[in-house]
């Protein structure tokens, strides 16, 4: 039966057909997802790894990248649920170090601090080289002892600690107090109101917490201290405002200080001044590609294309200069500047520029 033979050989021809289909829908799927990841469109990157996920079920990458998206958009729940069930379809004694971070952070995002702790610690141990790990230990801690103070905050002795109870009499007394006042001896409480104390932190600090949001906290405290003997109720009213603006400007500047701690910040500039300086240095020309290549995509990241475009002329001058000797994979950094430009030309909506630099590189590809 021959014909029966060619007829099977077809049917598995199309069995095999249909799975590679499949499997290259999946790749573009998940493509796509890390494009709009590119690009900052986190909803659409959602979008793809959801479809991606539906074909290939707990697969550990798209879980990982939909749970990074996940946490940009503050979903923390969602995240924690992704990055939770990337690190259960990973094989036993295997650990998804980035996974393992992202859990981390959701717990952090939730204001869960010490789970947060723990799980950085045990990220920091498996891979104590990576940075990620340590910065988050020390943004945990920072945030527990802000929340409930530091351990110099709490004073035991023998005799035992009664403070607390204390203060809570003080104050049901002062609540009492408050309630059978008359009405003028509250008009007089409320206008001693005091200026709320800054945040626990010196002018400098908080000028770069608050940034722009700086200048109107120093107007706020001058009109304050313009308004300390108001003369009518619009004076008191003002000052009142005026007291609560001061106030909420300094719990912003605290929950900043929580979310991105001052040593990040120090950190961030160095590795500013490190990138500026990179050329003048003379450093290893790989070291060098790989950073221009980071500028690159953080700058398309940010939807800067003509910075980017400036950094890819600029780095391509420079690599064309250096011999396949001095430098390893030449064309295949050459071709991807050239991705790169026509990358930048296409969100520029330059489509001829973007063609012509696209076809340089996949002409490199093929060489």
């Amino acid at each position: 039966m021959p014909g029966a033979g060619r007829g099977r050989g077809r049917e598995d021809d199309s069995d095999i057909g249909t799975d590679q289909e499949a499997a290259g829908t999946f790749e573009t799927l998940r493509d796509e997802g890390e494009h709009f990841v590119h690009v900052k469109q986190y909803k659409k990157a959602i979008e793809s790894f959801t479809k991606a996920l539906e074909m290939h079920e707990s697969d550990p990458t798209c879980l990982v990248r939909r749970a990074h998206c996940h946490l940009m958009l503050g979903n923390a729940d969602h995240a924690f649920d992704d990055a939770q069930e990337a690190l259960k379809s990973e094989e036993e004694g295997k650990m998804n170090i980035k996974a393992l971070f992202l859990k981390a952070e959701a717990f952090y995002q939730k204001g869960d601090f010490e789970n947060s702790l723990v799980f950085f610690h045990r990220g920091n141990k498996l891979r104590p080289e990576l940075q990620e790990f340590r910065l988050g230990i020390q943004k945990s801690q920072e945030a527990i002892n802000n929340s409930i103070g530091g351990p110099e905050s709490v004073k035991l002795t023998l005799d035992g600690d009664l403070s607390f109870f204390e203060k809570h009499d003080d104050k049901a007394k002062l609540q009492q107090k408050a309630r059978y006042s008359k009405p003028l001896q509250r008009k007089e409480e409320k206008k001693d109101r005091k200026k709320p104390d800054s945040s626990s932190s010196d002018s400098k600090t908080t000028k770069e917490l608050l940034g722009e949001l700086f200048q109107d906290k120093a107007f706020l405290e001058k009109l304050f201290d313009e308004m300390t003997t108001p003369n009518n109720d619009t004076g008191e009213y003002v000052k009142d405002r005026a007291c609560d603006g001061l106030e909420y400007l300094n719990k912003r500047a605290d929950f900043w200080r929580q979310q991105k701690p001052m040593y990040a910040r120090k950190r961030d500039r160095q590795q500013q001044s490190k990138s500026q300086s990179a050329k003048s240095t003379g450093m290893d020309p790989m070291q060098y590609v790989l950073l221009r290549l980071e500028q690159i995509d953080e700058a398309q990241a940010q939807g800067k294309h003509g910075e980017s475009l400036k950094l890819c002329h600029k780095t391509m001058k420079r690599v064309e200069e250096w011999s396949e000797r001095q430098l390893k994979n030449k064309n295949e950094v050459l071709a991807n500047l050239h991705s790169c430009m026509g990358n930048a030309y296409l969100e520029m909506e330059k489509f001829k520029k973007a063609l012509e630099h696209h076809e340089q590189d996949l002409e490199i590809g093929k060489e």
